[in-house]
Order: C-alpha cells, then structure tokens, then sequence
C-alpha cells in the first residue's frame, strides 16, 4: 500500500508512520511537510492513501484534499488536523475527504483504519 503523509511538524509525519507500519500492510510511503511538496507527490504519483494536516506553512491542506479527491483512482482521503471544528469537518467531506479525525481526541481512529486496511468494515 502506498501512503503520502502531509504534515508540516516532521516528528508528527514520523509518528504516524511508525504506527501505520506497525498496524498496516504499508510497502511505500512518502512524506510532505507544505502544500507545494504535496502537490509534486500527487502530481508524481496518486497514493492510495492520503493523510493531511489542514494547517500548512504554504496554505492550507484544504486545497490538497481538493485537488487528491478529482485524481484517478481517488486515494482514500484522511485529514488529521488539531481543528476539529465541526466547520472544518464539514468542509474536508465536502472537499472530498473520505475520513476527518481530531488529532487529539481521535488519533485512535486512524490506527483503527489502518488495522483494517482503511476501510471501516
């Protein structure tokens, strides 16, 4: 499974993905830490699995999830972000986000996706 993590904190990048290889059938990842390294990894490649942070030193994870949900195959979309504002959910859905997790009060739902391959069954 290919995975693209986009986070701008690099000790969050490598926390999430000491746990997603420990939970998943992970064989490549790469790592983002602004919009515009995203936008070349999706430009590059489409993932099948996308996890993205909302506040980017460059702008906003909100245009990554826009500009993954119109790739072909869509990746699964996760955004995984501190605000966790039901106004910022709602927008990350609409945007084209498959899954929006509160960095801090749902982290756990992440491990849980990925020990399913990212599928809720």
């Amino acid at each position: 499974m290919n995975i693209l993590i986009v986070d701008d904190a690099e000790n969050v990048r490598h926390n999430i993905l000491r746990l997603l290889v420990q939970e998943s059938a992970i064989n490549t990842f790469r790592q983002a830490a602004s919009c515009a390294e995203a936008m070349e990894c999706l430009a590059s490649e489409v993932p099948a699995v996308l996890i993205v942070d909302l506040k980017l030193p460059d702008g906003s994870g909100f245009d990554i999830v826009e500009k993954a949900s119109l790739l072909s195959p869509k990746p699964t979309i996760i955004v995984l972000s501190n605000f966790g504002l039901s106004k910022f959910r709602e927008r990350a859905l609409s945007l084209g986000a498959s899954y929006f997790f509160d960095k801090t009060e749902e982290f756990d739902m992440l491990i849980g996706l990925a020990r399913n391959n990212f599928t809720f069954v």
